[in-house]
């Protein structure tokens, strides 16, 4: 940002570095610096501005007046007042380097002429030009940016219109309507592009909040022309009535045969049979209408009652609904007006079901009707379809999704054939193109486009169009910009639906302006969100307000929840979201949205790192998990700029224990080393610290000693620099562990001692408690076995007394660890099946593996073979899902184990090879105390085999691939 900021727009502001300008010697010190301003970057004659501001002056008074307010203002602006230039002695201007004024941006806006740019234009404009000064000069200055932006955005406007994009153009003449607000106009025109689009019942929405503003403001009404217009436009609308689909109580003739929907469609029937009232809420394009037109003709086929059916599309006011109920009954009571209450006694006496189709725009009115005619008519059945329920007593609520659709990468031919979407998407094809067949070749294309549209059958219609002009994987492909592809000319669909975006526009143009917001805020998430994150992220709602809102939405099926979940979340079909991401664009809120999605995904991240190592880790575990898609998305953001590359280094280094407990250390290791490629700028901050710390932590938990001890000492280096006691004495932490397992058994001990002061510096109890863990293993590699099982007791009687299964769970792991190397395996035995039991209550993939290979040791040492064998099956199995060397080199070293004790003393021998090969490239080697258990099991090969055949079968196994001595303890695992 430049030094100097200067807003013209409104009231005259100035600000210096960030601070409001001091008060200047007199008001016209403010009017030169307006004109410079208004002129920035161009030399200023210093005589016509001098008679500009001093008109009554002599001309030698105003010079020296002039001169005298150039110095004060120089003052004013202090470190800056270089900003302030003379290019000649005869002129003043303003430095454009370091001086930021709203009209140079606001005028580079409006000759922009896009739309994103004429919508920052707006957002410039606070207000008229210098709007409480009465100078003469200035009300042609400020006439002319009014007209200038009102023709531009006319201009566009009109472009819009020649070229169909009416929703554009209506976006174009809103803005024009807030510079505006009063010209009966930009109404008029707004009016017309409205009634373009089929949204009439915005027309009058639009018109209440006219008159409204002119009444307040003006004390007038809209003139006779604008009130001419829109009785035109509302009967217009009430003839259309005359022409809707099925007017008059007949059901239309069904063109294709309903595909799929069995479930929803038994449910229908049976909610029908229970109430009165069932209404089929859904997103537009879902199907409700096709379904609920099904339903009834199933229900009065044959012998059944009467099925009426009215179409509320083209319905816009109370009055079109009444007549358009009343033209539908006239096949059962000819007799029937538009009075309600007469057409409910007028058929209250008949059996019959009735449809209510599009409902979602007259939900007052309509709820209405419907208690009228559920009181007054006992053998009437009404199905209602709507965006939203109607809110009547007994009313039933069958929510109408999307279909359901297979991951493509994952579905085989045969389950393709029963998939309902795939179906739907097919048949439409072949009705598109005169032929199609799914087939072993073309399935996954066309399950890849189902799976891009989710089910959304709309959609998939609309694509199938497509393929008469491109290939299937074309259209997958261009499914990026679904708005743009998804249309058609098919005049036998109602205009609502011959396109994506006139149905997104539909629901769209039938919220208010705060859900329209809170929409466009949510869009920015990636995956599944909370309340609280939305509105961490809108940050101008508070929590009550955004509960509000999302009901509403929810209820408009605008967003999707689950109300099963412990803690609820929400998520937008991916066609809502990129429709609202749109309009978050279009206004201009797209970049500080994604920011503020960052830094609260910081935040939330830094509170779980906390929480990952207390009494409520299950929590935290669960809490970030639930949105954890938005982590990958928010630091991809964070990657393009040097600015917000700290919040995602944070964040990172946040969830270290989360990827290291879920066993996603790869994933993990990634994602920190490529921040830190990007963030060479940051070297020698916390910040970048915090990254190397994650990294160094990783690297060490695959095996990767050395390279975690490097990165640790640069981390530690910077965080004493800095003062970071608790962050230093994380770093120490890992450095124990990292140079422990590379055989440095002094230098281990003494890291974890000064962590385990500087945690205690920090007031940390809980990594305090953690580290004596580490000192406990240290201990013990030193042959300190009393001393370790001292440390370990400490740190499960803190954990006891305060609630902390994960640390219970560490300690009590290396305690059987211990106790199974002395030969006391009652003792091993109880403490690691107590891990289990913690384990399995509070989750942790890598701590559960570990214990499970150290319990089927012991299992096998005690002859419960089957039972050993079926734990570290378990574990050789996740730690090849995870592609977790290091894991997988110790999980094999237990199988040998397990496989010795068994008498399978070949696959004992071979196994054993390949463990320590692996060891050997992984520089993991045996510690003191680990290396009596592996001499004892190779001893015990060796007098069973005999030492060549037992050498030469562990020769074998070290030079085989690890990978295939996989496959061979799988097998002898399970047989």
């Amino acid at each position: 940002m430049k030094p100097i900021t200067i807003y013209l727009f409104g009231a005259f502001e100035v600000f210096v570095e960030g601070t409001p300008l001091r008060k200047l010697r007199t008001q016209r010190g403010q009017t030169v610096l307006a004109l410079l301003a208004l002129r920035l970057g161009k030399p200023v004659d210093r005589t016509n501005l001098a008679t500009t501001i001093w008109p009554d002056s002599e001309l030698a008074d105003a010079l020296y007046s002039l001169r005298r307010t150039l110095s004060d203002i120089r003052a004013a602006l202090g470190t800056s007042a270089a900003a302030l230039v003379s290019p000649s002695t005869s002129s003043i201007q303003l430095d454009p380097g370091l001086v930021w004024v709203d009209v140079g941006e606001f005028e580079m806006h409006v000759a922009s002429s896009n739309v994103e740019g004429l919508s920052r234009a707006v957002t410039l404009y606070r207000g008229p030009l210098l709007n409480e000064w009465r100078h003469e000069w200035i009300a042609l200055e400020r006439s002319q940016r009014e007209r200038s932006l009102l023709e531009t955005l006319n201009r566009k406007a009109t472009s819009f219109e020649n070229l169909e994009d009416f929703s554009a153009a209506e976006e174009l003449l809103r803005l024009m309507a807030t510079l505006d607000p009063h010209s009966e106009f930009i109404f008029r025109r707004l009016v017309n592009i409205l009634v373009k689009r089929g949204n009439t019942a915005g027309v009058q929405r639009a018109y209440d909040e006219f008159r409204k503003r002119l009444k307040q403001d003006l004390d007038i009404l809209p003139n006779q022309q604008t009130q001419d217009m829109l009785r035109e436009v509302l009967a217009t609308s009430a003839r259309q009535v005359e022409s809707s689909r099925f007017v008059g109580g007949n059901l239309p003739v069904s063109r294709t045969p309903l595909i799929g929907r069995r479930v929803e469609f038994d449910r229908i029937i049976q909610a029908l049979s229970d109430s009165r009232l069932v209404t089929l809420v859904g997103p537009g394009g879902v199907g409700k209408t096709r379904l609920g037109l099904e339903v009834i003709r199933e229900i009065s086929n044959g012998t059944g009652p009467r099925a009426l059916a009215v179409d509320l599309l083209a319905v816009r006011e109370p009055e079109q609904l009444y007549e358009a109920l009343a033209s539908s009954v006239k096949s059962i009571d000819p007799d029937s007006n538009s009075s309600p209450a007469l057409i409910a006694q007028r058929i209250g006496i008949q059996e019959g079901i009735l449809l209510l189709d599009n409902c979602e725009h007259l939900l007052d009115p309509v709820k209405q009707i419907v208690e009228d005619i559920l009181e007054n008519c006992p053998n009437i059945r009404m199905l209602c379809t709507s965006q939203a329920s109607i809110g009547v007593s007994g009313e039933v609520v069958v929510r109408i999704q999307p279909m359901s659709v297979p991951i493509f990468s994952d579905i085989s031919f045969s389950e393709a054939l029963e998939n309902d979407a795939i179906n739907l998407l097919s048949k439409c094809i072949a009705r598109a193109k005169g032929g199609f067949e799914l087939t072993e070749k073309n399935y996954r294309s066309v399950c890849r486009i189902c799976g891009t549209l989710e089910g959304l059958p709309l959609a998939l219609e609309l694509a199938a169009t497509r393929t008469r002009l491109i290939s299937l994987d074309q259209v997958a492909d261009l499914l990026e910009d679904r708005f743009r592809l998804l249309k058609t000319s098919d005049r036998g669909i109602e205009e609502r639906h011959r396109t994506l975006l006139a149905t997104m526009d539909w629901s769209y143009s039938l919220l208010s302006e705060m859900e329209r917001e809170l929409l466009q805020t949510v869009s920015i998430f990636a995956g599944p969100w909370t309340s609280e994150s939305a509105t961490k992220i809108h940050h101008k709602l508070d929590a009550y307000t955004v509960i509000d809102i999302l009901e509403r939405l929810v209820d408009r099926s605008l967003i999707l929840t689950d109300p099963s979940e412990d803690l609820p979340r929400f998520r937008l079909l991916d066609s809502v979201r990129q429709y609202a991401l749109e309009k978050l664009t279009e206004h201009g809120l797209y970049e500080q949205t994604r920011t503020a999605h960052l830094i609260w995904f910081s935040d939330l991240c830094r509170l779980g790192e906390k929480g990952f190592v207390g009494k409520d880790q299950k929590f935290w575990m669960d809490r970030i998990t639930a949105e954890y898609e938005n982590v990958p998305a928010a630091i991809a953001w964070a990657k393009g700029s040097a600015d917000r590359l700290p919040y995602a280094l944070k964040m990172a280094s946040s969830l270290m224990r989360y990827w290291w407990t879920r066993g996603e250390l790869t994933v993990g290791r990634e994602t920190v080393n490529k921040l830190l490629e990007c963030a060479e700028k940051l070297k020698d901050t916390p910040a970048y610290a915090r990254g190397l710390y994650a990294a160094g932590t990783l690297a060490w938990s695959q095996g990767d000693n050395s390279e975690a001890e490097e990165l640790q000492l640069q981390a530690l280096k910077t965080f004493e620099a800095y003062g970071e006691v608790e962050n230093a004495a994380s770093c120490l932490r890992n450095l124990s562990q990292a140079v422990r397992n590379q055989g440095r058994l002094e230098e281990a001990l003494n890291y974890g001692q000064r962590a385990l002061e500087g945690f205690r510096s920090a007031d940390n109890e809980i990594l305090a408690a953690l580290t004596l863990t580490d000192l406990g293993i240290a201990a013990s590699d030193l042959l300190l076995f009393e001393q370790g099982c001292s440390y370990f007791q400490q740190a499960i009687d803190f954990s006891c007394k305060h609630e902390i299964p994960s640390l219970e769970a560490v300690a009590l792991l290396n305690y059987g660890v211990i106790r199974q190397g002395l030969g006391q395996l009652a003792e091993a035995q109880l403490a690691l099946e107590r891990t289990l039991t913690i384990l399995d209550r509070i989750g942790g993939r890598i701590m559960t593996t570990m214990t499970r290979n150290t319990l089927a040791s012991v299992y096998a040492e005690l002859g419960d073979i089957r039972h050993a064998q079926a734990l570290v099956a378990d574990s050789l199995e996740t730690f090849s899902e995870l592609g977790e060397r290091k894991g997988i080199c110790l999980t094999l070293e237990t199988v040998a184990t397990v496989a010795l004790w068994a008498q399978a003393f070949e696959i004992g021998a071979t196994l054993l090879g390949t463990a320590d090969q692996m060891r050997a490239d992984l520089n993991i080697p045996h510690s003191p105390a680990e290396m009596p258990e592996h001499l004892r099991m190779i001893q015990m090969g060796e007098s069973r085999m005999g030492l060549d055949l037992f050498r030469s079968t562990y020769d074998a196994g070290r030079a085989a691939s690890h990978l295939e001595q996989v496959q061979l303890a799988n097998r002898w695992l399970k047989p």
